[in-house]
């Protein structure tokens, strides 16, 4: 959703073991407001417990963790 209506973009949250893809990804999800990166995490575990917390409404995940 458009933040200029008052509401934030689909609630993300990143994981990746390198930091270097997370920011990458990131700093392109939020160059729009139609995404709103919530979390950033570099194994399972703490994916796991982001999207407890956080709720997201998508989970970016690398395929090899």
């Amino acid at each position: 959703m458009s933040s200029a209506q008052g509401q934030v973009g689909k609630r993300i949250v990143l994981t990746d073991d390198h930091h270097i893809v997370r920011h990458a990804i990131k700093t392109i999800l939020e160059s729009s407001s139609n995404y709103q990166v919530v979390g950033e995490a570099s194994d399972a575990d703490t994916a796991l417990e982001l999207a407890e917390k956080s709720r997201p409404d998508y989970m970016l995940l690398d395929l090899s963790l």
